[in-house]
């Protein structure tokens, strides 16, 4: 959890306080709003915490809610609630419901999260781990393409892997070859080395 922005420890704090509720002698609100630009990891981050808390959340977008009928969009985010009460007494999990973008119907307001240079670090090394990517690494990327946003560095990392299917598929002798070796590697559960570091360091 220490990878997560300060202002997104705010969320843990909100999702324990509405569960220990009944205990706590304070008035806890039940919204809390997650405001920053395009691209600075809201959703990656909110999904962090989820993961974290072993939550299950039900997600549903702004979109939904626009209607013609007045009742109609507290109808459905009640159905949610629901939907998440549901999960806990089911599946004995923690849940919540979150909207996304729910800024396009209520307009946009309060302070923008400008993320430091390292938490971008982080969060990019977060984001990179899995394929074996250095701390070190992340850090030579992210001063390698300054002032991004972390969609930059999502989109770096498809193009990355773009590239080095791409490299395999040459190097396989060809799309001629692909069909007989992606039939013959699933049956063997086997895949190929995609070499990404070294891309990496190529970018």
């Amino acid at each position: 959890m220490n990878k997560l922005f300060p202002v997104l420890l705010n969320a843990v704090c909100h999702i324990v306080k509405n569960y220990l509720a009944r205990l706590l002698n304070v008035k806890i609100p039940l919204i809390l709003g997650i405001w920053g630009g395009k691209g600075q990891g809201k959703s990656f981050q909110t999904e962090l915490i989820f993961q974290a808390m072993g939550i299950e959340p039900v997600i549903m977008s702004a979109g939904e809610l626009e209607s013609e009928r007045a009742e109609e969009p507290g109808k459905l985010i009640r159905e949610r609630y629901r939907t998440a009460s549901q999960v806990v007494q089911n599946q004995g999990k923690m849940s919540c419901l979150m909207i996304n973008d729910i800024d396009a119907g209520l307009g946009r307001f309060g302070e923008l999260m400008q993320p430091t240079r390292e938490d971008i670090v982080n969060i990019v090394h977060r984001m990179y781990e899995k394929d074996g990517i250095s701390k070190d690494e992340v850090v030579n990327i992210v001063d390698k393409f300054p002032n991004q946003a972390l969609d930059f560095y999502g989109a770096l990392r498809s193009r990355t892997y773009d590239r080095s299917i791409s490299k395999w598929i040459e190097d396989i002798g060809g799309v001629e070859k692909l069909g007989h070796k992606l039939l013959r590697q699933r049956k063997n559960e086997e895949l190929p080395n995609l070499f990404l570091r070294r891309l990496y360091n190529q970018s």
